[in-house]
């Protein structure tokens, strides 16, 4: 089988059995990879050399549970194999990424608080039994995220970085030495339950005044209806007229663009607030960039300014030598991306070992 999907292989270090240079027949077959957002699901097809050849997304709400979300996502599988003109033979791997812990490499969803009804699940369950024969592996979307920068975005040419996923949730996927770091029970990277603030709002996980309820987009919203309430600013009430008496993350990127104080003092506090943490993982981990992606990432430049002058102040001076903090060029297709990467090293394996694995 080897022979048969390797192109060109090099093998270095025999005692070590380590693979370099493995390059894959992309006419194989096809990929897709699926990533499950809190209130989106994006589905690509891609062929064997990860190349994305089609998307599409649907609205959807991760509380609904796994079987309603996937009865959306399963749909988008097949309008794409049908406008691609794919038979669902020709499927080699589905890659999933899910905003929630998930146990690596079993693929069950742990940590229910974050996604209620999740906890214990298995996608592989319901995707199995629709798609029968094919390899599908799944792991947590930030992570995912980060491994979609890895393969293509700005982590390429890096070994030390962290993906920073800022959306409804907050959340990271670690790269160590070129390799992502999943933590010894799967839960690397959950800084958006990091506490900021003892006495503030409580979040979905239970505590108090974590990051992500304060400076997720849920956190954001909240802080424009209180602008709005206490007549603070008429540009954010004017924007949640328009949109039906609701106030989103995105009205208040769209109320900065016009100058508006109450929306700018928003989005400086979630940078202020995102850039402290991140200024104590940097002196835990001394990374070489910072890669900011999400939903939230699109409400304009001043959210990445507050966030590097804040780390640039909190951090310590050396670890932050020649660090980079930027947004990532490949916002909506990362998750995506990533899920492709993903499940294509558990496709093709080597001495029974997937790639990344055999590469270590």
């Amino acid at each position: 089988m080897a022979r048969e999907i390797l192109q060109e292989t090099h093998r270095t270090g025999q005692d070590q059995g380590k693979w370099k240079n493995l390059t894959i027949n992309h006419e194989l077959g096809y990929l897709v990879g699926m990533d499950i957002g809190t209130t989106s699901v994006d589905v690509g097809l891609a062929d064997c050399s990860c190349a994305l050849l089609d998307r599409l997304s649907a609205k959807t709400d991760v509380n609904d549970g796994p079987e309603a979300v996937l009865g959306k996502a399963i749909p988008l599988l097949e309008e794409l194999l049908t406008q691609n003109g794919v038979r669902e033979d020709q499927i080699l791997g589905i890659g999933v990424g899910v905003p929630g812990p998930v146990s690596y490499p079993s693929g069950m969803v742990i940590g229910g608080q974050f996604t209620p009804g999740w906890e214990g699940f298995k996608i592989q369950d319901i995707l199995t039994v629709r798609f029968p024969g094919v390899v599908i592996q799944v792991d947590n979307d930030a992570n995912l995220m980060a491994m979609g920068s890895h393969k293509e975005g700005l982590g390429k040419n890096s070994g030390d970085f962290i993906f920073v996923k800022v959306g409804t949730g907050i959340g990271s996927g670690v790269y160590c030495r070129g390799h992502l770091y999943r933590g010894f029970s799967s839960c690397a990277g959950h800084i958006g339950h990091t506490c900021v603030d003892f006495n503030g709002p409580v979040c979905r996980c239970g505590n108090r005044g974590c990051l992500e309820a304060l400076a997720g987009g849920p956190g954001i919203a909240a802080a424009a209806e209180e602008a709005v309430a206490a007549g603070e600013s008429i540009i954010l009430q004017t924007l949640k007229e328009e949109h039906h008496g609701v106030l989103s993350a995105v009205e208040v990127g769209e109320a900065a663009t016009m100058r508006d104080p109450a929306a700018l003092q928003i989005i400086r506090r979630s940078g202020t607030l995102i850039g402290s943490v991140l200024a104590g993982v940097i002196n835990l981990y001394n990374p070489e960039l910072i890669v900011i992606g999400g939903g939230i990432s699109k409400i304009g430049n001043l959210l990445l300014a507050e966030i590097r002058r804040e780390v640039f102040k909190r951090a310590y001076s050396y670890t932050t030598m020649g660090l980079r903090i930027e947004y990532s060029p490949i916002v909506d297709d990362v998750g995506v991306i990533g899920a492709v990467h993903f499940v294509r090293d558990w496709v093709f394996t080597v001495d029974g070992v997937n790639i990344s694995e055999a590469q270590k």
